[in-house]
């Protein structure tokens, strides 16, 4: 081979190993920026001590075809050495044995036992209690006003196994006419039942149509308030069950029993409230006073009626009823098996008495002293 076509072989050799090589290079350099960016993409890697996270978690509890409940998180973490997970953004949705109902729970964070028993929230936890009708409505932008009961406390623990969610904490409470106040809630998710445990105290104030009358210049209604010891409201039923010392007290009159039931309408306006003696054994009472007299009212059990406004529109008496009324004038003391007062609107204040079956009355004239007495069947007492 003759020198110059060597030297030419060579160069040619040369190139053709450096063009291998940057193409080796650029492969190599390729696969390394591929690699690179699929790191950045990945999720980062599970800190020290965390055996797992992912992100939207879901399960159910259900009772043959109908699901009663639904937990919801947007991420959950499982760690190494702990026997619970961290839930994030947790949601639980009660759903009822009929699917009529659309409860929701809701707080920000949660630790799931891995037993799969209780579900622990110590921080803000919101319940909202509403029917699945309501729920629907509300999806479409379909609702005209709200028909749902607010609950707020914390450090609330739920029970997949059973369906109840409990807290010793501070509740507050609200509703379309009304809020309060208790120590404790338990919620019993199957039978939609939600017991405040202790030191309950709530006050019914006017609707739309007292706010209005407010514009008016027309008298808006005092709140009637209520306070007892403990209280159970059926979520399906809408009663509520107070117990133990009860009373619910407007400005011009106060109502004293065992128990008290307060039945709510659908949109969950008070609708009716019945005193009874209850376990207590307290009769009712009801002492109420007007600018120039005072009542004072006893029997077996009483009722009232509320207007879809917020104010009372009746209250009854019935099973011996025994009494008293006095004004500047004259006294009267007198006995009945039921007595009615018929209430001036958005004032709360009883107007005439009617007295019915075998009544018994006494009166005493404050000037001379002269006492009369009368038996009949029906009296209105003015």
């Amino acid at each position: 081979m003759k020198r110059s076509e060597a030297a030419s072989y060579a160069r040619w050799s040369a190139a053709t190993a450096c063009l291998l090589a940057l193409l080796t290079a650029g492969v190599y350099l390729d696969r390394k920026w591929v690699a690179h960016r699929e790191k950045e993409k990945a999720p980062p890697p599970a800190p020290a001590g965390v055996a797992r996270q992912e992100s939207k978690l879901t399960f159910s509890k259900g009772l043959g075809a109908q699901k009663l409940f639904t937990v919801e998180a947007s991420r959950a973490t499982n760690f190494k050495d702990n026997a619970a997970s961290l839930l994030e953004d947790v949601k639980i949705t009660i759903f009822g044995k009929t699917g009529a109902r659309h409860d929701v729970i809701h707080t920000h964070s949660c630790e799931y036992e891995k037993d799969g028993q209780r579900i622990v929230c110590s921080g803000e936890v919101q319940l909202e209690l509403e029917s699945a009708e309501v729920a629907e409505r509300t999806r479409e932008n379909r609702g005209t006003a709200s028909e749902k009961v607010h609950v707020e406390t914390r450090g609330v623990t739920f029970n997949r196994e059973t369906g109840i969610a409990k807290s010793d904490q501070p509740v507050k409470f609200v509703f379309p006419n009304g809020q309060g106040q208790a120590i404790g809630v338990e919620y019993r998710s199957e039978e939609g039942a939600v017991r405040l445990l202790r030191e309950v105290s709530f006050q019914l104030v006017p609707g739309n149509a007292t706010q209005e009358s407010k514009t008016a210049g027309m008298t808006v209604p005092e709140p009637v308030r209520v306070h007892a010891s403990n209280a159970d409201f059926d979520r399906d039923s809408r009663v509520m069950h107070l117990r133990g010392q009860v009373e619910a007290r407007t400005a011009s009159a106060r109502l004293r029993a065992g128990e008290i039931r307060l039945s709510l309408d659908k949109t969950f306006h008070a609708e009716r409230l019945l005193a009874i003696a209850g376990a207590e054994g307290k009769e009712p009472e009801l002492d109420a006073h007007g600018k120039d007299d005072k009542l004072h009212l006893t029997g077996k059990t009483f009722a009232a009626s509320f207007a879809p406004e917020g104010w009372l529109t009746r209250m009854e008496a019935a099973g011996g009823v025994k009494g008293s009324r006095e004004n500047a004038s004259d006294a009267d003391d007198f006995s009945a098996d039921h007595a009615s007062m018929e209430l001036r609107p958005r004032l709360n204040q009883p107007k005439d008495l009617h007295l019915r079956g075998d009544v018994q009355l006494t009166s005493k004239l404050e000037k001379t002293g002269e006492s009369r007495t009368l038996a009949t069947s029906a009296l209105l007492v003015e």
